[in-house]
């Protein structure tokens, strides 16, 4: 009877160690959490301000000349598809005096260009440009 109560509260009492141990693991496991959260909150905002900064930086580049490098894409295209090679798009804005970075044209080509039917995807795919959109 004896060894009884000694077995039966020694179980009580790892019972209650393992219940503590498993509270400060969740314990441990949701302050973790909420650092990674926070700090996967605060790049994620860091990096949006940044696209969005670089949005703007483009669009105050095209402002003053926009209307005249469109109309110099309206006469180059081929056919009314309202498209054009983003190398070429690059040049015509060159011819501006407007100069847009590599990391300025890689913006435009992810947010208004597909690949084109003779490129390939990747780094050295020909893009093709829908500069309507970018009205």
């Amino acid at each position: 009877m004896r060894t009884e109560r000694c077995f039966s509260a020694n179980g009580r009492e790892r019972e209650r160690t393992n219940e503590r141990l498993e509270d400060k693991n969740q314990e441990s496991t949701s302050k973790l959490n909420m650092s990674q959260s926070r700090f996967l909150t605060s790049t994620l905002g860091a990096t949006k301000m940044a696209l969005t900064n670089l949005e703007k930086q483009i669009s105050v580049k095209l402002a003053y000349e926009w209307k005249s490098i469109y109309r110099m894409l309206v006469a180059m295209e081929e056919g009314n598809d309202e498209t054009v090679d983003l190398a070429e798009f690059d040049k015509t804005c060159q011819k501006f005096n407007v100069s847009l970075s590599n990391e300025e044209i890689a913006k435009i080509r992810n947010m208004f260009c597909v690949p084109s039917v003779e490129g390939q995807d990747g780094e050295n795919a020909a893009w093709t440009l829908n500069y309507k959109h970018m009205s």
